[in-house]
C-alpha cells in the first residue's frame, strides 16, 4: 500500500533557495489536520502493519521535486481547488493569496519538494 506523509519535508528556501513556500499550501495542510487527516500516516503504516502480526514487512519512501509540468502540480492544483471555498470561508488564506500561489504553480521558476510517498508491504503468517 502507498499513502504520503506531507510533514516530514517541507519547503526551506533557507536549505535550498530554489525551493517555493506556498502560504495556500501551509493553509491547506493546517485544514487538513483540523479535520482529522494525520499527515505523518504514510511514515507510520509499517509500524502498523506490523502490530497487526503480518511478517516480511517492508518500506520504502520517495520524494520528487515539483515544477513546472511536473505530475505533481496538477494533483496540487485538484487540492487547492477542492479546498478553495473551505480555506477562503475560514479564513485560512485570503482570495488574493490564493489566486497568487495558484498561478505560481505555472511559474517555470517554481519548485517544492513533494510530500514523501511512502511504499509499504507486508505479508500474512
Amino acid at each position: 500500500m502507498e499513502e504520503y506523509d506531507s510533514c516530514s519535508m517541507l519547503p526551506d528556501p533557507v536549505v535550498s533557495p530554489d525551493e517555493v513556500f506556498l502560504p495556500t499550501h501551509a493553509a491547506m495542510m493546517r485544514l487538513l489536520e483540523e479535520r482529522g487527516v494525520n499527515r505523518r500516516y504514510g511514515r507510520l503504516l509499517a509500524g502498523l502493519l506490523r502490530r497487526r502480526g503480518l511478517n516480511s514487512v517492508g518500506a520504502e519512501a520517495q520524494m520528487f521535486m515539483w515544477q513546472q509540468e511536473s505530475p505533481g502540480i496538477p494533483m496540487m492544483q485538484a487540492n487547492f481547488e477542492q479546498l478553495r471555498e473551505a480555506m477562503i470561508d475560514g479564513n485560512y488564506v485570503t482570495q488574493q493569496q490564493f489566486d497568487e500561489d495558484f498561478a505560481r504553480l505555472n511559474d517555470p521558476c517554481f519548485m517544492t519538494p513533494s510530500a514523501i510517498l511512502w511504499s509499504v508491504w507486508g505479508r500474512r503468517p
